[in-house]
């Protein structure tokens, strides 16, 4: 199984609480950080993906999912 840890984190905050997450987890992640290095990847049943993206006063930014 392969995992993934894919966020976006403009301050740090995100990747921060990601990567805390992820350490607990059993497994390597392969980290995409759509703020830098957005490209297409194809996922499989058996990938297991850690998504992160900040909350500003309580939403998701809108922009991040057009």
């Amino acid at each position: 199984m392969e995992h993934y840890n894919i966020h976006f984190s403009p301050t740090g905050g995100t990747k921060k609480v990601a990567d805390i997450i992820c350490s607990a987890l059993e497994g390597d992640f392969n980290e995409i950080d759509l703020c830098s290095n957005i490209e297409q990847i194809s996922l499989g049943e058996d990938y297991m993906c850690l998504v992160s993206v900040p909350s500003y006063g309580g939403r998701k930014d809108n922009h991040l999912f057009l």
